[in-house]
């Protein structure tokens, strides 16, 4: 139970980092247009993980072949490509229309399994669903395209698809793990 209050722990502090870098950067890329030393700060911190897993898990380190280095290859360049896209789309979304576009990633995992996993099964009920979150999405995204945060930042057609190819690769990173 210490181990899934741990985790517990560990999500809540990695959503605060997320909101709090999608709230922030806009603010920081007027002045200091580098995003991305900015996601290596971030990310860095995420570092700190390594040898608290490592003590979770009896200290034993695990074994890496040469198809774990090719995966993890992979999947850090389907990561940085969403990671990009999300990070430029900040300047041409609000805060509000980015999060919510970006969460829409589990309709895009879900079709992703469907196709991609052998054993995952759909049902008609999960179908409905993922069409009313389609839905939604749609609907925020058109409704909000006037909408503005501050003078300088508003939702921009290039902004939402910038963020919904972020959201796309951040399910297939999903998908691969």
């Amino acid at each position: 139970i210490c181990h899934k209050l741990f985790g517990y722990f560990v999500i809540m502090i990695w959503l605060a980092l997320w909101v709090g870098e999608s709230e922030i950067i806009p603010l920081i890329s007027t002045n200091y247009n580098k995003p991305f030393f900015l996601r290596y700060c971030v990310g860095s911190c995420m570092c700190i993980m390594i040898p608290i897993v490592y003590l979770l898990n009896g200290c034993k380190l695990p074994k890496i072949t040469w198809n774990m280095i090719w995966s993890g290859y992979i999947m850090s360049t389907i990561y940085f490509l969403a990671t990009w896209c999300w990070y430029i789309s900040l300047t041409g979304t609000i805060t509000a229309i980015n999060n919510t576009i970006y969460e829409s990633q589990l309709v895009y995992i879900y079709i992703l399994s469907i196709i991609f996993l052998p054993n995952y099964k759909g049902s008609m009920l999960k179908n409905i669903a993922v069409l009313i979150c389609i839905l939604g999405v749609v609907i925020i995204g058109i409704s909000s395209l006037s909408d503005h945060e501050h003078d300088k930042l508003h939702n921009t057609t290039m902004g939402i698809i910038e963020v919904i190819l972020s959201s796309f690769g951040y399910a297939v990173f999903e998908i691969m793990i």
